[in-house]
């Protein structure tokens, strides 16, 4: 194997042990599952019975200062959604990549689980509905 090989494949793994992988969930009608990042925790947070908005996450990454939005509803249908969104006007959304699906082993029958591969710098605040 040459020289340049083993840096580019250095410089990947560094880039991969740079990473957390963000995990989020709801189980039960009141709860948000969060973790892979600091400020993960289970957040009590009930639904608005008009339009099922329970919560925010925002992320923030302190190196990059990339951040986004991650909006928390419990449907009518008894489902959770999670909605990443850009934080202001003018801002993308990083480029963080971004998986759903589906294990009712981990989350319940009754929700999606959202990973988001973040940089390993990037804290979290959750913000209840009032």
């Amino acid at each position: 194997m040459n020289l340049e090989k083993l840096i580019e494949e250095r410089v990947v793994l560094e880039a991969q042990e740079n990473k957390n992988i963000v995990t989020i969930f709801g189980a039960s009608d009141d709860l948000i599952e969060i973790s892979g990042i600091n400020g993960a925790s289970e957040f009590n947070s009930y639904a608005h019975p008009s339009d099922g908005y329970s919560g925010v996450i925002h992320l923030t990454c302190q190196s990059t200062f990339e951040q986004m939005f991650v909006f928390c509803y419990y449907g009518k249908n008894g489902c959770w959604h999670f909605a990443p969104a850009i934080v202001d006007e003018g801002k993308p959304l990083p480029s963080w990549r971004m998986e759903y699906s589906y294990d009712p082993n981990i989350a319940n029958a009754y929700s999606v689980i959202l990973n988001i591969e973040v940089p390993a710098d990037t804290y979290m605040k959750f913000f209840k509905r009032i």
